[in-house]
């Protein structure tokens, strides 16, 4: 958990967030330089959009900052129980498929992809590379990228049950870099030069291929609030993101934001 405070003396309000791994370098960012101007105190936990999203339902958090869209019915199920859940884009995130730097290759079409992550192709000889078999790295069932990588690369059809899974970007990042058959999936964020970035339908993952909506894995990114119990401090800072100084932060995190 982060905590951040703000110094001034006197009491302070407090603010709860609870966020996906993605989400968490622009929260953090934005915490630090809304409460420049703000007597209150921030606490950050990063441990995934499902949860995130279950603590908002649950009044345990004041901002659920989540990776994917709750759906239609939860919102229907929260009203029902007395919730208004406001909906807030806030940026958008690419996501790029990473190998080991030692991999050869640096292009995958779509279905490549899927036919890797389904099993169906378990050798790198089969894409043109070496004869070992292909380490596959996957998130948790807690993880909105997952959800993403789900609709727009898996079409349905399940992850292998070979896959390892990670319950973070940098949980990937170390697998990847420590396996030079692993393949795995981040946010574009947590790139380093530990991992090799690979195009997809041979575009680079980058700002520019995402603006004129060439590269494929572009995702949008949120926070949730319940306009039902959330405070005027709380809810300043959820607006806060969508500002010129709030956009500020989602760029200097490494995201993409609202106006490309």
């Amino acid at each position: 958990m982060f905590v951040l405070t703000a110094c001034f003396a006197g009491k302070k309000d407090k603010i709860s967030i609870k966020s996906s791994t993605a989400i968490l370098p622009i929260i953090k960012k934005a915490a630090e330089k809304f409460r420049k101007s703000e007597t209150v105190v921030i606490s950050i936990d990063g441990n995934g959009s499902e949860n995130a999203i279950i603590a908002l339902l649950n009044a345990t958090c004041d901002i659920a900052a989540s990776s994917y869209r709750i759906s239609p019915q939860k919102i229907q199920e929260a009203a029902e129980n007395g919730r208004n859940l406001k909906e807030v884009i806030i940026a958008y995130d690419i996501i790029i498929p990473v190998v080991n730097p030692v991999n050869t290759i640096d292009n995958f079409t779509k279905e490549q992809l899927k036919d890797i992550y389904s099993g169906k192709i378990s050798s790198w000889k089969g894409l043109g590379w070496v004869d070992e078999k292909i380490a596959v790295i996957s998130r948790d069932s807690f993880s909105g990228i997952l959800a993403a990588w789900n609709e727009k690369i898996m079409k349905r059809q399940a992850i292998t049950v070979a896959a390892s899974v990670e319950d973070s970007n940098e949980g990937v990042i170390n697998a990847v870099s420590d396996n030079p058959y692993a393949i795995g999936y981040i946010a574009s964020a947590y790139l380093n030069n530990r991992l090799k970035p690979s195009m997809v339908e041979n575009f680079v993952a980058d700002v520019e291929n995402a603006r004129l909506g060439k590269y494929p894995l572009i995702r949008e990114l949120f926070v949730y609030f319940d306009e039902n119990n959330i405070s005027e401090k709380a809810k300043k800072f959820a607006l806060f993101l969508i500002t010129a100084e709030g956009q500020d932060c989602v760029i200097k995190a490494g995201y993409i934001p609202l106006k490309m």
